[in-house]
């Protein structure tokens, strides 16, 4: 009777154990992007992961700064370092503000714009003045 005891404490335990380890695996597969390289678009044809809908390239916006010693530049809400002129990378439908502390404005141009880039355009002058001032939401294209 004991040894029977004894064999079904060892199985359940590594059946417990068996389970748990398969579904942290799958738990894994599902959450990896890498891994997962077949998606479905909005009608729900399987296409590869990178002609996907979810497939979201990045561009680059270069810029000027009347005066970056004091100001913030936030990026999705959280700030990124900057210079007085700098390429940022963004992402379609990523927010740009500035967090200005002074009294005085600063002047933000967009110098140079990613070919895919609809909205901010070249040369675009956005007056900030103290706190924190929306500037715009990217909008990049799909290129076909």
């Amino acid at each position: 009777m004991k040894d029977a005891v004894s064999v079904f404490e060892k199985l359940l335990v590594t059946s417990i154990i068996f389970v748990f380890t398969i579904v942290i695996l799958v738990q894994i597969f599902i959450n990896n992007d890498v891994l997962d390289t077949i998606k479905a678009n909005e009608d729900g044809t399987a296409v590869s992961f990178e002609e996907s809908s979810a497939y979201t390239p990045h561009s680059f916006i270069k810029y000027s700064l009347s005066d970056a010693s004091k100001v913030s530049l936030l990026l999705n809400g959280e700030s990124v370092d900057i210079d007085i002129t700098s390429e940022l990378k963004v992402f379609d439908g990523d927010v740009l503000e500035i967090k200005n502390p002074e009294d005085e404005l600063v002047e933000f141009q967009v110098r140079n714009i990613s070919t895919e880039i609809s909205n901010p355009k070249t040369g675009s002058v956005y007056e900030c003045s103290k706190g924190i001032t929306y500037l715009f939401k990217v909008k990049i294209e799909e290129i076909s």
